[in-house]
């Protein structure tokens, strides 16, 4: 087995360095835990603080939960007041121009023997981009839904891991093209034996950026 991962920056250009740097940021965490934890193990909050800190390490800068202002109504622009924002980055394009992203995040755990694995994850990237949508947009700022997919696959499916892992590769990539986002996948080898009480497998993480279109 060896690891798999990959990024296409697609939409994001200036986000190339941080992509690498998520890789880099959850394969380290795995090898530290021998394959025993991984941060796409938790809920939402722990996988954006990989993406914070591949900002970090790849010169930028990045701030988890902060407060800003929400709207209601989208429509209609109406302020609900103050609210929390996921995550912030700004990091440099290769004009050294400074490119802020403001980002709302969900996560999902489909199971890649699900045929309705697809359905969820394009769901949730939907609900992302809804979030984002309500969260105040500073002076040149762009704002993106971010969703992390930590799919996993039972037990009994260990002899199609590999396959299976390959399929879901595929699909990301698509969406990169499809979905007009920028991606990033990781599947450690060491993580391969990463499980739970229920039997299941969580071979790796996927990250899927989708930006609103500037007229929003």
């Amino acid at each position: 087995m060896t690891d798999i991962s990959g990024f296409d920056a697609g939409p994001l250009p200036e986000l190339r360095q941080l992509l690498k740097k998520w890789i880099f940021v959850n394969n380290e965490y795995v090898r530290r835990w021998d394959g025993h934890d991984a941060p796409w193990w938790y809920i939402e909050r722990a996988s954006v603080s990989t993406v914070a800190a591949a900002a970090w390490l790849a010169k930028g800068i990045a701030l988890e939960e902060y407060t800003t202002s929400k709207t209601r109504n989208i429509k209609r622009a109406r302020s609900v007041g103050q609210g929390r924002c996921d995550l912030f980055v700004s990091v440099r394009d290769r004009h050294r121009r400074d490119r802020d992203l403001i980002v709302e995040a969900k996560i999902c755990w489909p199971s890649l023997t699900s045929g309705a694995f697809r359905k969820r994850i394009e769901e949730g990237l939907a609900v992302a981009c809804k979030d984002v949508r309500r969260t105040h947009r500073d002076d040149g700022a762009r704002r993106a839904g971010l969703l992390v997919v930590s799919p996993t696959i039972a037990k009994s499916q260990n002899e199609r891991l590999e396959e299976l892992i390959q399929e879901f590769v595929d699909f990301i990539r698509r969406q990169s093209r499809e979905s007009h986002c920028a991606v990033a996948w990781t599947f450690p080898s060491a993580a391969r034996k990463l499980s739970d009480k229920r039997q299941r497998h969580y071979p790796g993480t996927a990250i899927l950026l989708r930006p609103l279109r500037r007229k929003l």
